[in-house]
């Protein structure tokens, strides 16, 4: 399995009663490649959860362009798996929803692993990466940008868990982190 440097992205995966929503569960958890975070049954559980890349089937009903526009806003990418008959429509309404790649459900889990990598931030850089998905072609991420976030406070005011947070959170999102404590006094990072 081709990951990057040991990082396997994860995957929300849409509940589906699907023959592929089951192969590519068990292969993630027998093979490695990408981890299932969560499953989803209803739609905000994709939106609160924090994950790479939502896997769900074009016969979702809550697949809609706007669902698909606040996952990208939270730096998530969509993976849209199609039966091999639907594929035209399937790719047709991928494109009108936003989708970033589309994937038949008949391909071996692995290469469905692969389309999931190739989506997901690159963790060396912390920002995703435009890939070549094996159905449609260059398919196009839209980059993050890098950014300082700082946290401040008066003594006790739990800056030094937020700050840690927010770095937790980042990194389990793929992007790369520094936790800098700039309390010449009474610093309190290096001891956590």
């Amino acid at each position: 399995m081709s990951t990057r440097g040991g990082f396997e992205p994860e995957i929300a995966l849409v509940l589906s009663p699907d023959a592929w929503v089951e192969r590519l569960h068990r292969h993630c958890a027998d093979h490695g490649g990408a981890r299932v975070r969560c499953i989803v049954v209803e739609p905000s559980v994709a939106l609160d959860e924090e994950y790479h890349v939502l896997v769900v089937s074009d016969r979702w009903p809550a697949l809609t362009r706007p669902f698909v526009d606040s996952l990208h806003a939270g730096g998530r990418r969509v993976l849209v798996v199609c039966d091999d008959e639907d594929e035209p429509a399937a790719r047709d309404l991928a494109g009108v929803l936003g989708a970033d790649a589309i994937v038949r459900a008949s391909i071996d889990p692995g290469e469905m692993v692969a389309a999931v990598v190739g989506l997901a931030p690159d963790p060396t850089f912390g920002s995703a990466r435009a890939t070549s998905d094996p159905m449609m072609g260059a398919c196009g991420v839209a980059s993050r940008h890098a950014g300082l976030v700082a946290v401040g406070g008066p003594s006790g005011a739990g800056a030094t868990e937020i700050a840690i947070g927010i770095a937790a959170a980042g990194a389990r999102r793929g992007a790369r982190t520094v936790v800098v404590d700039a309390d010449h006094v009474t610093p309190s990072i290096a001891a956590r």
